[in-house]
């Protein structure tokens, strides 16, 4: 507790080179709130992490069989049955979401592409030497990131996910720290300016950002829905939203304790307080604040579904944790972490950048063997997914400043 920077070492270097370099090694797979309480036990399923391979066994499909799904040439029981990813089964089985699934019908080592195609994953690198690479968000096929340079420096910039031409949206920020997307506007927060800023996402470098709040306390997290912009206030305690066509900023909640990434659903903004030590949720347009769970070393990264809150405890030995989103027990998805940070959710996994142990983590949601995606990053920061490939920032390291992505997931 009671850190509430988000540096960590500053680099210096530009941004000298084009996007788009595919590389085959070094990465080696990618309101006075009153709380009402909350639910304070450990329970849940412990794994203690560690890392599989994307291999497994190599089989032969059976005969297509009369009662199985459509297109299906396998015995169907082993149809979404959580016994490993069948790859040579005609269609594609659900199973190869998961992360930690063996793959069966491929050699070891190998991932099922697409039905009847294994393969590698691909790492490519988006960008080289973006000085201090931290936010990111991927949307309608565009990856957008903050730099947050020498803290006065910082950009927004964004790429193609196929790779390419990168075009920065904005510069000269006071450290822009995280970033959120809509269908209109890119959003990130300025933590040393003060200020909520948004630009055109189909800027192309000369749109002027409008800074749609200002006089903010620190402001870190962000998170955006059709109708409002949310972000943290570290440094007072508060949690904020303003309507996204401007108006005054609304204070949601207050008295929080370094509050710190936040995110919302439907009706409720979620958030880390990470001088309390709790994990904390508030109806959209303010009330009283739920503590959903506490006792937190250091909660940090937050994403949220349709069920459940996911968040990271960013110490030596950390965890990734889930509880439901009304409240209840908490679960480990996974220990023995070194220093988890970002973290983001699909349907099926819970994905993560350890920070500190220069890794691209995944687990299935239900908990199980935690998955390395990438290893050997350069303090791997936030990360972000779309239906074929994860994404993430490396904060330090000169070369290593980079945006990365890891296709197939």
């Amino acid at each position: 507790g009671g850190d509430t920077s988000t540096g960590g070492i500053t680099t210096t270097g530009g941004d000298t080179s084009t996007g788009g370099i595919t590389t085959t090694g070094g990465d080696t797979s990618t309101g006075g709130d009153t709380s009402t309480g909350g639910d304070t036990s450990t329970g849940g399923d412990t794994s203690t992490g560690g890392t599989t391979s994307t291999g497994g066994t190599t089989g032969t499909p059976v005969d297509a069989a009369p009662d199985g799904p459509a297109g299906w040439t396998c015995d169907p029981s082993l149809y979404n049955a959580g016994n490993g990813c069948d790859c040579n089964c005609g269609i594609w089985d659900p199973d190869c979401d998961i992360a930690g699934q063996a793959v069966n019908g491929c050699s070891p080592g190998e991932v099922c592409v697409q039905p009847g195609v294994c393969g590698t994953a691909t790492t490519t690198v988006l960008a080289y030497f973006q000085h201090g690479a931290f936010g990111i968000a991927v949307n309608d096929g565009m990856v957008y990131w903050t730099t947050t340079g020498d803290n006065i420096n910082g950009t927004v910039v964004k790429v193609s996910a196929a790779g390419g031409a990168r075009t920065t949206l904005a510069s000269g920020q006071d450290f822009s720290a995280l970033i959120a997307v809509d269908d209109t506007n890119v959003y990130w927060t300025n933590y040393n300016g003060g200020t909520v800023m948004a630009v055109p996402k189909t800027g192309t470098g000369s749109d002027t950002p409008t800074a749609i709040a200002s006089g903010q306390a620190r402001p870190v997290g962000i998170a955006v829905d059709a109708a409002n912009v949310y972000w943290t206030n570290v440094e007072d305690g508060t949690v904020m939203q303003i309507p996204i066509g401007g108006g005054s900023p609304l204070t949601i909640a207050s008295g929080q304790g370094a509050p710190w990434m936040i995110a919302v659903d439907s009706t409720n903004v979620y958030w880390t307080a990470r001088n309390d030590y709790t994990v904390m949720t508030v109806a959209k347009g303010g009330g009283t604040s739920v503590t959903l769970a506490s006792g937190q070393s250091n909660p940090y990264g937050i994403a949220v579904d349709d069920a459940n809150v996911y968040w990271t405890d960013f110490v030596n030995d950390g965890m990734v944790m889930s509880v439901p989103k009304g409240g209840g027990s908490y679960t480990t998805l996974a220990s023995g972490q070194v220093g988890p940070y970002g973290v983001t959710v699909d349907a099926a996994n819970v994905y993560w950048a350890d920070y500190v142990g220069n890794t691209l983590m995944a687990v299935a949601k239900g908990g199980g063997t935690s998955v390395t995606l990438a290893s050997s990053q350069a303090n791997p920061a936030f990360v972000a997914v779309d239906a074929t490939s994860v994404y993430w920032t490396n904060y330090n390291g000169g070369d290593y400043n980079r945006v990365v992505k890891l296709t197939p997931k």
